[in-house]
């Protein structure tokens, strides 16, 4: 039998949660049976150069151009024949429906990454007006299935769940956590306090940036927290924590590639999202042994059990950050239960074998029909 040709479209191509899960997905895919590409709507970031280095074909569909994308995008598909689109976020999947049709690509899969959004008329015009054209949803958390149900109307038995998932082989605590501390100048016996996002408003900085404020003094200064994530602000974050007088506590350390040697120097990691599905970096803390501070929402309450393997918050509350961390700096019993219980959690619920399996059986199921 002949190899499934299989196009997975993004909405971007620098590298967030979703476009790290399609990385995942297309280095553990078993290339004997699928033949991957990638392509994403906004040119060509981080995420082109991280599949060309796994030997893939990464597509530039130059949609920034209009009319050269209108003109030669259903070309390279046709070129290429796939079989399938799979497709990551809202416009992508607009997007993805349409190529379909255009290039003469037999079926589409879309995957829900989050609920940011589900709520607004105009996405859920979008989706409904393209659902004839998908074969098949695919959300990564009970939430965002019952979400996309409800909110777009869709057949209940066109949604599977199929959780995210990672290799515990690049997550475990690897790096020399002294080379950590000392390129960023941090004293052993000053915890470090990790965020792992994008600087946008909806990853929640501002709370961090406020909570941080409410430490006494003699408490701030045995704490260092460090951002890591693109700056999609232009220093709106670095601004803020001048003015509220905390700079000397926080490092913005931008995008990395690996985020490892940065768990492995961590003692709490922290995600304040107003929003998630189910964000692979709280997975990759929790497997590196982590106790994490999170938001309630979205799919974190289906990974995280509050008091066993994490401390739940409420979205937007600067209180509960301050509160949370200092539970943890001063609690060390309860910080190692939480840390173990969370590493223990995402290595046997959450391995990318688990998900890559899940989605080349859907791909075999339409191959085979």
């Amino acid at each position: 039998m002949s190899k499934m040709k299989i196009l997975q479209l993004t909405n971007l191509s620098d590298i967030g949660g979703a476009e790290k899960m399609v990385l995942n997905l297309v280095t553990h895919i078993d290339r004997a049976k699928f033949d991957v590409a990638v392509a994403s709507l906004d040119g060509r970031g981080a995420l082109a150069q991280r599949v060309r280095s796994l030997g893939l074909s990464y597509i530039d569909l130059q949609v920034r151009h209009p009319f050269r994308f209108l003109r030669t995008a259903p070309w390279l598909l046709r070129e290429n024949r796939f079989a399938l689109i799979q497709t990551h976020g809202a416009r992508a999947e607009f997007v993805g429906a349409w190529l379909a049709k255009m290039a003469g690509v037999g079926h589409v899969i879309s995957t829900i990454h989050d609920v940011y959004g589900m709520e607004h008329r105009c996405k859920a015009l979008l989706t409904r007006a393209t659902a004839h054209r998908i074969k098949r949803w695919v959300a990564v958390t009970p939430v965002i299935k019952e979400m996309a149900l409800s909110q777009f109307h869709l057949p209940g038995k066109s949604i599977t769940l199929i959780e995210n998932g990672i290799p515990f082989n690049d997550s475990e605590r690897a790096g020399n956590v002294e080379d950590i501390r000392q390129t960023y100048q941090i004293p052993e016996q000053v915890s470090i306090i990790l965020s792992v996002a994008n600087l946008r408003p909806i990853k929640g900085h501002q709370h961090i940036l406020r909570a941080i404020k409410l430490f006494d003094v003699e408490t701030r200064r045995k704490l260092k927290f460090m951002f890591v994530g693109d700056d999609q602000s232009h220093g709106v974050y670095q601004r803020m924590a001048r003015e509220l007088g905390v700079a000397d506590q926080v490092i913005f350390v931008g995008f990395v590639d690996d985020v490892r040697p940065f768990l492995a120097a961590a003692d709490i990691f922290l995600l304040t999202s107003e929003s998630e599905g189910l964000p692979l970096s709280l997975l990759e803390a929790m497997a590196a042994r982590l106790p994490v501070v999170a938001s309630r929402v979205g799919g974190i309450p289906f990974a995280v059990r509050h008091n066993d393997s994490g401390l739940l918050i409420p979205p937007g509350s600067p209180e509960s950050i301050h509160q949370s961390i200092l539970e943890l700096v001063t609690n060390r019993r309860l910080c190692e239960k939480i840390a173990l219980n969370a590493q223990q959690t995402a290595m046997s619920r959450f391995s990318v074998a688990r998900m890559v399996k899940d989605y080349e059986a859907i791909y075999e199921s339409i191959h085979n029909t």
